[in-house]
């Protein structure tokens, strides 16, 4: 979740800095609120619980567990006593996206900067917004696995995940290109397979 890809982390700032990210969508649904410590590990509240990630809650200004009933949590802990010594995965992904200005995506892509807010913007604002990939060249490169975790991220920040008409979709790729055989004869017809967990 810490590394984003330059395309992405433009458009992840510009949500937060214009209030577009979804911040109820991420306090509720991701990681973004649990405390990491200086070392980059999630801060638990059980140590026996690896599940058991700490937020702060902003009503108490305890750590209390992130799924804990009635949670409240800060998606920033950047000026508080807990900031000293703990960042949020929200305060990591923000300092990382820092750098990419739009004149620095502008510089590194050759894409106009007005052209990246723009897409930035109209996605962020988008009742229903779809990132379809293909099996793209980018996710074909040594970082490719970053580029598609960056646009689950974004998909992430600005609540464009979960529900019909919107989220990430890999619509190409090994899957729609080669039928294996079965390893295995299976009498069972598919409509039945699961029936008897049901």
């Amino acid at each position: 979740i810490y590394t984003l890809s330059l395309h992405d982390a433009l458009p992840i700032s510009t949500s937060v800095e214009e209030g577009l990210a979804n911040e109820e969508f991420l306090k509720k649904h991701s990681t973004a609120p649990c405390l990491v410590d200086s070392e980059g590990n999630l801060l638990l509240i059980d140590e026996g619980n690896p599940k058991s990630y700490a937020v702060l809650d902003e009503k108490t200004g305890e750590l209390v567990p992130h799924d804990g009933e009635g949670t409240d949590p800060l998606l920033s802990v950047e000026g508080t006593s807990f900031g000293e010594d703990y960042a949020t995965v929200y305060d990591l992904i923000l300092e990382e996206c820092a750098d990419w200005t739009p004149e620095a995506v502008e510089k590194e892509t050759g894409v106009p900067a007005a052209k990246v807010l723009d897409m930035a913007r109209g996605y962020a604002r988008s009742d229903k917004g779809m990132i379809i990939q293909n099996m793209g060249g980018f996710m074909r490169i040594a970082y490719g696995t970053y580029a598609v975790a960056s646009q689950n991220n974004l998909a992430v920040f600005t609540g464009n995940i979960g529900s019909a008409g919107n989220g990430v979709l890999d619509a190409g790729g090994i899957n729609n290109l080669v039928k294996l055989a079965p390893m295995f004869d299976n009498t069972q017809p598919a409509s039945e397979i699961g029936r008897a967990h049901v």
